[in-house]
């Protein structure tokens, strides 16, 4: 008897295994399905990055003296005083670019071993979320006599999260010679594994609008244009205007941030025999000045310059002619 109820146990234990397994893949087989459709894509965006410019050696005062440094009259992201301070936080935002940094006008010190060193200290902040590489490019335009220049670090890859200085030096070869620099120096983020750059993208021209009012003057005008001195990024317009006229000049972006000096050649139809009067609106009246004379009639003369210290889009321009 004890042999037969293990064989009817056994038996019966089988029987609930088999059941299991029946609900189980029952249960399996009327599972609800999810069907999944659509687009996905990946667009390399530009680099994230901070960026914080220090100088050294840079001193506001002439002739070598060497007294007074260059101010640092940004704040980083840490609250501390620097020389330049830019953001680039949204891969995709066509509009939020780097700010551009216009040193101006500053002056080697003169020392017992010659002029002193003039660096600039690029810190940059990788916020992307890939390595970057770091290039300091000299393709911008720049002149140097009695002045050599070294790059130092440059290239420099970053980590996610990590940062880099890249500096670029400046030293006067003879400090018995007079010497000149006017920088050009360019900074782009590289995707590390790419050769083309993520730059912040930026538009191509900004818009400098100027207004004629000549009282019934034919007024035939040319208008050149020089960013921070360069003549090689001059930009010429031209016009005839009877009684007013607009005119709109297309300045290169890299002209934001910087001195911008627009000289005004032209002749009219009459013996005018006064200088125009000029107004300038979109910025303070501290961050300009001009310089206007009469126009001759018949004759193409300089007649006008203006220089804008400190040049952002939405400056506009009315020279007005009249009795």
């Amino acid at each position: 008897m004890k042999r037969i109820r293990k064989v009817v146990a056994s038996a019966l234990t089988l029987m609930m295994s088999i059941l299991v397994m029946c609900v189980g893949v029952y249960a399996a087989a009327s599972a609800p399905k999810v069907s999944i459709s659509g687009t996905i894509s990946y667009d390399v965006g530009a680099a994230k990055v901070r960026v914080i410019g220090n100088l050294s050696g840079a001193y506001t005062d002439a002739n070598g003296s060497g007294i007074n440094a260059v101010p640092k009259t940004e704040t980083d992201n840490n609250s501390q005083p620097c020389h330049y301070y830019g953001v680039h936080d949204n891969a995709q935002s066509e509009t939020n670019m780097l700010p551009a940094w216009n040193i101006g006008s500053v002056y080697f010190k003169e020392t017992a071993d010659g002029a002193e060193s003039f660096v600039i200290t690029l810190k940059v902040e990788n916020l992307s979320a890939y390595p970057i590489k770091a290039t300091v490019n000299t393709t911008a335009t720049e002149q140097l006599t009695n002045v050599t220049k070294s790059l130092i670090n440059n290239d420099a890859e970053i980590a996610v999260g990590g940062s880099a200085e890249i500096q670029v030096k400046y030293d006067v070869t003879n400090s018995s010679q007079t010497a000149t620099l006017n920088i050009g120096n360019e900074l782009v983020f590289t995707k590390v594994g790419e050769t083309g750059p993520v730059t912040p993208p930026e538009s191509q021209n900004v818009d400098l609008g100027i207004t004629y009012n000549n009282s019934g003057i034919m007024l035939t005008v040319n208008v050149k244009a020089y960013i921070d001195g360069n003549s090689t990024e001059a930009l010429t317009e031209s016009g005839n205007f009877d009684g007013s006229g607009t005119q709109t000049l297309e300045l290169p972006s890299s002209a934001v941030g910087k001195s911008v000096r627009l000289v005004f050649t032209g002749k009219t139809d009459v013996m005018y025999g006064m200088a125009p009067s000029c107004s300038i609106s979109g910025t303070t009246s501290d961050n300009y000045s001009a310089n206007m004379q009469a126009v001759d009639r018949g004759t193409e003369t300089q007649f006008g310059e203006i220089t804008i210290n400190n040049y952002s889009e939405g400056i506009n321009i009315t020279i007005t002619l009249g009795f």
